[in-house]
């Protein structure tokens, strides 16, 4: 019952925008489609349950034994903004209608309210178990309010209303409105009262402050290997999906390898053609035959992305 009532919490009573007034860019800025704002919602889940993970580790096992708490908020932006990059990159390679759509919002998710507040709140806990479940659980309300606005915000830009119930005005007061339904359920639900742990403010002394660079030097170091490997691992399904498209490219194209269009070979002009780099106009054989089919192909490849 207890696991139920800090669910419900976290999630309606201190939900971490109505109540809390977290992460409001983003709710204002992004809730204008449902589908945008659950997507955004689940990039946030996403990094803030790794992050909470990650933080309650290096806080609990590094950082409260060497004293150096000091420094969590350093840490928490520099983990954060790790698995942020992570998402971004995966989001531009795999989902780029999705990536043009959030614009500057999925990179800010780095210095989100909600991200590094949820952190602050979580991180204390004893128990790992409901450091982790609160974590979710405000993240899913984040979820429920952006996508319950989102919806009100579709509903009113699909019928014919007057100027001024249209724009950022009409936003703002159903965001107030919304979180004073929210505000009934403090009466309803109450907040279970769960352990956290006392940490006593210490002086920094010079070879502690020595132990928190080399441990903030060891942090950024970790960090910087998941964003090299991440890297690494799109440019390789990149470059997978690069050679599979242009071996069906080949199917329309003359397959002589004259090297009239500058390339060595077909293949080639295959792969700099889905690159952009170089126009069907630029095969001569093609150009002296006609484009046109291989040009409807391409249209046709590209409604199928714009779609997915």
């Amino acid at each position: 019952m207890e696991i139920i009532m800090i669910m419900l919490s976290a999630i309606i009573t201190n939900n971490i925008v109505l109540s809390q007034s977290y992460g409001l860019c983003p709710y204002v800025g992004v809730s204008k489609k449902v589908s945008t704002s659950f997507k955004l919602s689940l990039a946030v889940l996403f990094v803030l349950t790794c992050s909470t993970i990650i933080n309650y580790i290096v806080f609990n096992f590094v950082l409260v034994p060497l004293k150096i708490t000091y420094l969590s908020t350093i840490a928490f932006i520099i983990i954060v903004a790790t698995f942020v990059q992570c998402v971004d990159l995966f989001i531009k390679r795999f989902a780029p209608k999705l990536y043009e759509v959030l614009g500057i919002y999925l990179p800010l998710i780095t210095t989100n309210c909600v991200i590094l507040g949820v952190i602050e709140l979580v991180v204390p806990e004893v128990n790992f178990g409901i450091a982790l479940l609160k974590s979710i659980c405000y993240a899913l309300g984040f979820m429920l309010a952006i996508c319950l606005l989102a919806s009100i915000r579709e509903s009113i830009n699909q019928k014919e209303e007057p100027a001024i119930s249209k724009g950022l005005p009409i936003v703002l007061v159903l965001a107030g409105l919304i979180a004073m339904a929210f505000d009934v359920f403090k009466g309803m639900i109450k907040t279970p009262s769960t352990d956290k742990l006392v940490v006593s403010e210490t002086v920094a002394k010079p070879i502690t402050i020595l132990y928190a660079g080399l441990i903030l030097l060891a942090i950024m170091l970790v960090c910087s290997l998941i964003i090299y490997l991440s890297n690494k691992l799109i440019d390789k399904n990149k470059k997978n999906s690069i050679d599979d498209e242009a071996e069906e490219l080949l199917n329309h194209l003359p397959n002589v390898n004259c090297g009239a269009c500058g390339n060595p070979s077909c293949r080639e002009f295959a792969k700099r053609l889905l690159k952009g780099e170089v126009g069907v106009a630029d095969c001569k054989i093609l150009k002296a035959k006609g484009t046109t089919a291989l040009e409807e192909y391409l249209k046709e490849k590209q409604k199928r992305e714009s779609r997915n």
